[in-house]
């Protein structure tokens, strides 16, 4: 009996125990299932999050920069785009040449034998370089006017862009920004095979568009178009228009956050600044065109370009001083035949030393004489020369130190106007300036694109600088020296003396300034874009 009921017990604390362990197993299912449960929740919660995140970041300015003081340096922004072309035949990115070309090379070998300088000066006393002024503005409408699917076919020949997939390179947390893995030996750092662009990005108020504000490219047709002229130059594959604007609008849309807000200071000149580049990626030691490229897209938000007051575009302006230059003959940016018509990275090369120099004198702007005689205006450092003449009536009318007599809003004063920029072969054409000559021609001004002799400079009314950085910038004084360029050779040379060779009020500028504010108006869409300038990016049916 007392083992029967020993055996009992047994058996009833055995049925606790597996009681127990089935409720303890139950308790861990249940709490591994409400775990597995809260841990879905919480992936939900941070998906959830991260999509919001990722909303804000695809906002226009949604990065909440201090969009009026953001000054012309590099920001890291969210990512670029980048393609690659491979070539088959380097005898391919030889261009075809002209009969006009091989004509100017006739003529060129002649004034050599005849004396270079004396040939060149009877050339600019002519109106002419090369070519004259209207076959070039007739070749620059053609290069940017041609019908697109031709275009393709013909440029990208050379290459593969077309068929090349648009890679979208995200930038991680502390990155700093875009990276670019390069081979040692690529032509872009033996051979200088490198080719830019610049061009921007402006948000605007827009029905159509998500949340009304559009985002539009300026001129991009007209940057696409002088690339290609700058990659022929150099041998490179040029890219087909198509092609460049898919991946600047893509550039765009993946750095919507960085792209300054339509109420952004308008006086700041804010804007998503893009920057195409082509370069050769190919390894080459022997000078030679490379196999292999690489074209991509940076994207970074910029504002003014130099510290100066003249960057204002509203009345400011007329109490500003402008920016002072300085008139460099010791040193040449380019010379004829050579790299000056190609935006390319050796073209600013040559410009580091003497810019940096004149900047320390308290010379923001370098303004460049012909490298053959020193005697011709060719173009500032970073942006075109321009000037501005009045009529004889209002420039009489008015002083220096006194109040301008013109008016910008009088049609009669604009047609009496003229807008005088240099015509030389070795100037790289500025979209901006171009875009400036056109309305300049609106409002009724007579454009002039010709030689600049120095010796002008005292007897224009107003001088800018002008580019798609700078924008439009007054020019209060041009400086030069006062010794031979033999002696500013010299490394022992004796201190230099400057000298104001010109001297101009910025207040008195109105005529760039009108032109500056309808220039940034069509950027902005504050007014109608008349000339089919500004391309839409947005992803709408009416982008």
């Amino acid at each position: 009996v007392e083992v029967g009921m020993g055996g009992a017990r047994w058996i009833r604390a055995l049925r606790r125990r597996v009681c127990w362990a089935s409720r303890a197993g139950w308790a861990r299912r249940a709490f591994a299932g409400r775990r597995a449960e809260a841990e879905a929740e919480a992936d939900v919660e941070v998906k959830a999050s991260a999509g919001r995140a990722d909303a804000r970041r695809s906002e226009v300015g949604a990065a909440r920069l201090e969009w009026g003081a953001l000054g012309f340096t590099f920001r890291p922004t969210s990512a670029h785009v980048q393609m690659r072309c491979v070539v088959d035949d380097v005898r391919a990115l030889v261009p075809r040449e002209s009969a006009r070309a091989r004509g100017a090379e006739r003529g060129s070998e002649r004034d050599d034998e005849s004396g270079n300088k004396v040939a060149f000066v009877r050339a600019a006393e002519n109106g002419k370089d090369d070519q004259d002024e209207e076959e070039d503005e007739k070749e620059d409408e053609e290069d940017e006017d041609e019908d697109e699917e031709d275009e393709e076919d013909r440029e990208d020949a050379a290459g593969s862009w077309c068929e090349s997939e648009l890679e979208i390179v995200r930038y991680g947390e502390g990155s700093g920004g875009a990276r670019l893995e390069l081979h040692a030996a690529a032509t872009a750092l033996h051979y200088g095979q490198s080719c830019f662009e610049g061009l921007k990005a402006f948000a605007t108020r827009a029905e159509h568009a998500d949340g009304g504000v559009c985002v539009r490219l300026f001129r991009a047709r007209a940057s696409a178009a002088r690339l290609r002229r700058s990659a022929r130059r150099l041998c490179m594959p040029p890219v087909p228009f198509s092609v460049f604007q898919r991946a600047c609008v893509a550039a765009v849309q993946h750095n919507l956050a960085f792209v300054p807000p339509p109420d952004a200071p308008r006086a700041a000149n804010a804007a998503l600044y893009l920057r195409p580049l082509l370069i050769g990626t190919g390894a080459r030691i022997g000078v030679a065109p490379a196999l292999e490229y690489t074209f991509l897209v940076l994207a970074t938000p910029v504002g003014a370009y130099y510290d100066v007051p003249g960057n204002a575009t509203s009345s400011d302006v007329a109490r500003s001083p402008g920016a002072r230059a300085f008139l460099e003959t010791a040193f040449a940016r380019a010379a004829r035949g050579g790299l000056g018509a190609a935006k390319t990275g050796a073209n600013y090369a040559a410009d580091l030393l003497p810019s940096e120099r004149n900047r320390s004198r308290g010379f923001p702007l370098t303004l460049y004489a012909d490298a053959c005689t020193s005697t011709f205006v060719e173009e500032f450092s970073t942006s075109n020369f321009v000037a501005v003449t009045y009529n004889s009536r209002e420039r009489n009318s008015t002083s220096k130190s006194g109040p301008a007599a013109f008016e910008p809003d009088d049609p009669r004063s604009m047609r009496g106007a003229r807008y005088v920029t240099p015509q030389s072969k070795t100037v790289l054409a500025s979209i901006t300036n171009k875009s400036l000559q056109s309305l300049a021609r609106r409002a009724g001004m007579t454009v002039e694109r010709r030689p600049i002799r120095v010796t002008e400079l005292p007897h224009f009314d107003e001088v800018g600088a002008v580019g798609t950085a700078v924008v439009v910038t007054p020019v209060s004084s041009i400086s030069v020296r006062e010794i031979s360029v033999e002696d500013c050779a010299n490394a022992k040379q004796r201190p230099e003396s400057v000298s104001v060779a010109a001297e101009y009020v910025a207040s008195r500028a109105v005529v760039l300034t009108k032109l500056k504010s309808e220039l940034i108006a069509i950027q902005r869409g504050e007014t109608r874009d008349d000339f089919g300038w500004t391309t839409c990016c947005c992803a709408h049916p009416h982008a």
